[in-house]
């Protein structure tokens, strides 16, 4: 979850391609990075990664943040505010949601929900979690796989072991 707008926090801002005079085609594709592209300034000081750069962008639509729209995402409120599991929240936001829903929660119907019909850390071991995030081929594999790796230049090891603490948290939380 990026606070955008928060002082001295990062700046959004959309770049819009003008149909008259169109950007370059992007290395390697037959397309420019329009008609909008999401651009940060000062990404760095509210860690934005790079899968928040979205281009080819067709349409935008304002919609509530996750937490508002799926409370099953939250983590317990009664937590430390440093409590890894708070940090592994926003990771799995950032990283996971696009892909995948959590006890039901999330719009996505791309990877399989990590919380039905059980939770993930009930039959991954964190070794496997940490394999199957950094490198899902040297887990598993079947034709229609998606899930791309995420090496240390894109999750650092902290934010790894937040999201374990954040996927451990909500399996032990009660009614999940």
């Amino acid at each position: 979850m990026i606070e955008v707008g928060k002082s001295g926090g990062s700046v959004a801002w959309i770049a819009v391609e003008d149909p008259n005079h169109p950007w370059p085609k992007l290395p390697g594709k037959n397309a420019s990075a329009g008609p909008f592209y999401f651009v940060w300034q000062y990404p760095e000081r509210s860690r934005v990664s790079s899968e928040q750069w979205p281009y080819m962008l067709e349409r935008l639509t304002a919609v509530q943040s996750p937490e508002f729209r799926w409370p099953q995402l939250k983590v317990d409120a009664a937590l430390p505010e440093d409590a890894p599991a708070r940090r592994g929240e926003e990771v799995f936001v950032t990283q996971c949601l696009p892909c995948h829903r959590l006890s039901g929660g999330g719009g996505s119907e791309i990877g399989p929900d990590l919380g039905q019909p059980m939770a993930a850390t009930d039959y991954l071991t964190e070794p496997g979690i940490r394999a199957l995030v950094r490198d899902p081929k040297s887990v598993r594999t079947w034709p229609q796989q998606q899930m791309p790796a995420f090496p240390l230049i894109v999750l650092a090891d902290t934010d790894l072991d937040a999201l374990i603490a954040y996927l451990r948290q909500i399996a032990s939380q009660p009614g999940r």
